[in-house]
């Protein structure tokens, strides 16, 4: 599993966060419904450019992780951060070859990353049950 990674982009985002919230009902503030300070670019460096040759997310599961906990715990947009952070999830595992399964445990899930504040560790465990892989 662990070949190069395909990644989306800040403007990927931003897309699915416009779409869930025209499809879904919400709240859409100014051009792209950003809250005041966040910065897309500086979540997806994180999770694409090792620090000193060290990768802290060394996985697809882990950079995952990471940018559904950002995006869920930053309150990156002004609504529909958790069904972004699902959007972006999906399209993420997507491009790199893999089905992710989404079901009423998902649901749930989501909701536990924005209360209990839970760690990218325990989210890449649960994300990585819930894919199968596809050929691109």
């Amino acid at each position: 599993m662990e070949k190069s990674c395909k990644f989306i982009t800040a403007f990927d985002i931003l897309y699915i966060n416009k779409c869930v919230i025209k499809d879904t009902g919400g709240l859409f503030i100014g051009e792209n419904n950003i809250r005041h300070g966040q910065n897309l670019e500086l979540i997806l460096e994180e999770i694409m450019f090792p620090i000193y040759q060290v990768d802290r997310f060394p996985t697809l599961f882990m950079k995952i992780a990471c940018l559904i906990q950002r995006i869920i715990c930053n309150h990156v947009f002004n609504d529909g951060n958790k069904r972004t952070a699902l959007g972006c999830c999906i399209q993420m595992f997507f491009i790199n070859g893999y089905n992710f399964t989404v079901d009423d445990e998902v649901e749930k899930f989501l909701i536990s990353i924005s209360i209990d504040k839970l760690s990218i560790e325990n989210i890449a465990k649960f994300i990585e049950k819930k894919v199968n892989y596809h050929t691109p």
